[in-house]
């Protein structure tokens, strides 16, 4: 499968739950630009945006098991549901597997390692702070102790502090106009994103209309 395809499996899992569709394109759309701009090689890109895509594939059963979506139950759970579900996406088992170590770690800011797991981390907690209206204060904080890729300390000072990390002048200028670039995908993918969820749920409810008249 690729990642349109693991996308509207991922949609169509989360069951009409447009919180959990909404949170999961957001991080994807991150996680993309952020890996882009850091030139990560294909299969490493690649892994990220599958990561991105099926980091909270345990909310569901973590808020009927244990009422709350806490992170480590949804990374203990996580890591096991995300190989089941990519078993039949032709990915083979070494990228599943990297894939379940992400996800079964997407919470842990401590002992990073890789730059999937960087920027994995860097991309969902940008899309927690937008959704959450974390404070300034929480920003600086992950800014300055977690933020690992020059990327993503971009991203996040455009988004949240209105001005950039300091580059040198030639490739500060290069960057900027590729982060642009890159938020201008953004806005296109969001809208794709939007497209793809509402023909997901059109095409369920159809489904369960049928059901109902059999």
């Amino acid at each position: 499968m690729n990642i349109s395809q693991l996308l509207e499996k991922m949609i169509a899992f989360s069951d009409k739950n447009i919180h959990d569709i909404d949170h999961l394109i957001r991080i994807w759309t991150y996680a993309k630009i952020i890996g882009e701009l850091e030139d990560l090689d294909t299969d490493t890109q690649f892994i990220l945006e599958v990561a991105a895509i099926t980091h909270d594939i345990a909310c569901p059963l973590c808020r009927e098991k244990y009422g709350n979506t806490n992170g480590k139950h949804q990374e203990q759970e996580g890591a096991r549901m995300v190989r089941d579900f990519l078993a039949d996406t032709g990915m083979d088992a070494g990228q599943i597997e990297r894939v379940a170590w992400l996800v079964g770690r997407h919470h842990t800011f401590s002992n990073i390692e890789g730059p999937d797991y960087q920027i994995l981390i860097e991309a969902d907690y940008i899309a927690n702070a937008s959704e959450n209206n974390y404070s300034e204060a929480n920003i600086r904080n992950f800014l300055d102790r977690i933020a690992g890729t020059a990327s993503g300390k971009r991203l996040i000072e455009e988004i949240f502090l209105g001005h950039t990390v300091p580059t040198t002048k030639s490739k500060g200028r290069k960057s900027a106009e590729k982060l642009q670039k890159h938020f201008d995908e953004l806005e296109r993918v969001r809208k794709e994103g939007e497209e793809k969820m509402n023909r997901s749920i059109d095409r369920m409810m159809k489904e369960d209309a049928k059901r109902s008249l059999r």
